[in-house]
């Protein structure tokens, strides 16, 4: 989660913030948690694939929706651009999102559903957040009755598949956070 502050601090206060609560982060994280990074790898990287994969495909089809489904403007499709949302935003948010799930989910013994709602909660308010983002997923298209939705399916497929891969990647820490009752 102090990556995910971070992020936030490096925009509000400066990007030398941003690195001290990083590293605040990870040195609460490798004292706090068992087998540290062995978990951030395993999240990590279940979060990149699920993200690539769903979040990055997913995206892109459903904007081409909004694309045909908005009179005003004329769709295109670019390679760079399809590779930059299936690896920049699938990829590389994903594996962010994946961690901030994973260890949410073993923090509350939550369960694979619980970690899922997280990822979830946290693209969609990726999506949310800007305003221009949000302007668009409102108002372009079939409109926010549509565009929500479809968003937000994708959203929780990401989640629920993060969460599925980082359990066989990583099942002795799933087992063991899910004994331990808050």
């Amino acid at each position: 989660m102090a990556l995910v502050g971070a992020i936030v601090a490096g925009e509000a206060v400066g990007p030398i913030a941003a690195l001290l609560t990083i590293g605040l982060g990870v040195l609460l994280g490798w004292k706090l948690v068992p087998r540290f990074f062995l978990t951030v790898i395993a999240a990590g990287f279940a979060g990149a694939i699920a993200g690539g994969a769903i979040i990055g495909i997913g995206f892109r089809i459903a904007m081409r929706i909004v694309a045909l489904l908005e009179p005003s403007r004329i769709p295109e499709f670019s390679a760079g651009g399809t590779l930059f949302i299936i690896v920049g935003v699938g990829g590389v948010f994903g594996g962010i999102f994946g961690i901030v799930a994973s260890f949410t989910r073993m923090g509350f013994s939550a369960g694979r559903i619980g970690g899922a709602l997280v990822a979830a909660a946290w693209v969609m308010a990726f999506l949310l957040v800007d305003t221009g983002t949000r302007e668009e997923l409102l108002v372009l298209g079939a409109g926010g009755w549509l565009n929500i939705p479809m968003f937000g399916s994708i959203a929780l497929g990401y989640g629920y598949a993060s969460q599925w891969i980082f359990d066989r990647v990583q099942p002795e820490v799933t087992k063991e956070a899910e004994k331990v009752v808050v």
